[in-house]
């Protein structure tokens, strides 16, 4: 509060909206999946999670920025749940089940499952077309905007922003322990590497940027624990295509486009 109280106040009230929404979405109906991404992406912390961003980065766009730049905002939050559902589904049906199969889920697939009278195969299936489109739609809105020439450094510092939590939300979510049940310990070396610098308090008198570079070969050395992260390493998953969406999914028109999805050229994921 003492260092910026203005954003300091915004993030706490983002914060307290989540809490909120996250405890009611399990008890409301929903019909159509744009209802529930309205929900799921406070619940989920995708405003305030930015805030946190803005305050940390001394950032805010002003009002008719962010009007500017809101439905590429709101493409890239329905994108970050889609992807958090996708990752999150084995835990939370393993998680509901053993509940007793009571209540609801909070997850798109729980939720196609019962719209459409499908298993959860073809719910996670109809799942992963929509993430495809929802990123596809980012990416086509956010070329359009900056082909219009009118984009402010600030606007296009937001857009860059949204670019790398899209990016990042993706990769975590792909490889948090938090989603894969049983799995081994996945951070060996992060470990071994705190462990090691556990009573270090020399970096304290070190300049940022040697600081910062060691940070850099601790994460690529974490990153090498992880076999799936690399492209050349054929991963054995539950699904052996690859993520791609059928003809029959309506999408966003990518035509002559600088900036195509990403995601359609991932290896196949669980």
């Amino acid at each position: 509060m003492e260092v910026d109280k203005e954003q300091a106040k915004e993030t706490l009230c983002l914060w307290k909206e989540m809490s909120e929404v996250f405890v009611q979405i399990r008890d409301m109906e929903f019909t159509v999946l744009e209802d529930y991404l309205k929900f799921r992406v406070v619940g989920a912390g995708c405003p305030w999670t930015m805030s946190l961003f803005c305050f940390s980065m001394d950032f805010k766009l002003t009002p008719e920025e962010d009007n500017k730049t809101a439905g590429i905002t709101s493409a890239a939050y329905d994108s970050w749940v889609l992807v958090n559902d996708y990752f999150s589904w084995e835990k939370e049906w393993s998680n509901y089940q053993s509940n007793g199969a009571t209540g609801a889920i909070a997850n798109s697939i729980f939720l196609f499952m019962k719209w459409h009278s499908i298993e959860k195969g073809e719910g996670k299936k109809m799942l992963r077309k929509e993430i495809i489109s929802c990123d596809d739609k980012y990416c086509s809105l956010k070329d359009e905007f900056l082909a219009k020439g009118a984009a402010s450094e600030k606007t296009r510092q937001w857009l860059e922003l949204l670019d790398l939590v899209t990016v990042g939300n993706f990769a975590w979510s792909m490889t948090t322990a938090r989603y894969r049940a049983g799995a081994p310990d996945v951070y060996p070396a992060l470990w071994k590497h705190c462990a090691d610098k556990e009573n270090d308090t020399e970096s304290l008198g070190r300049p940022i940027s040697v600081n910062a570079k060691d940070m850099a070969d601790s994460i690529d050395v974490i990153l090498h624990d992880r076999k799936y992260l690399d492209i050349s390493t054929q991963e054995v998953t539950l699904e052996s295509r690859e993520w791609k969406t059928s003809d029959d999914r309506p999408r966003v028109p990518n035509n002559n486009e600088p900036q195509k999805s990403r995601l359609g050229h991932m290896r196949p994921i669980r």
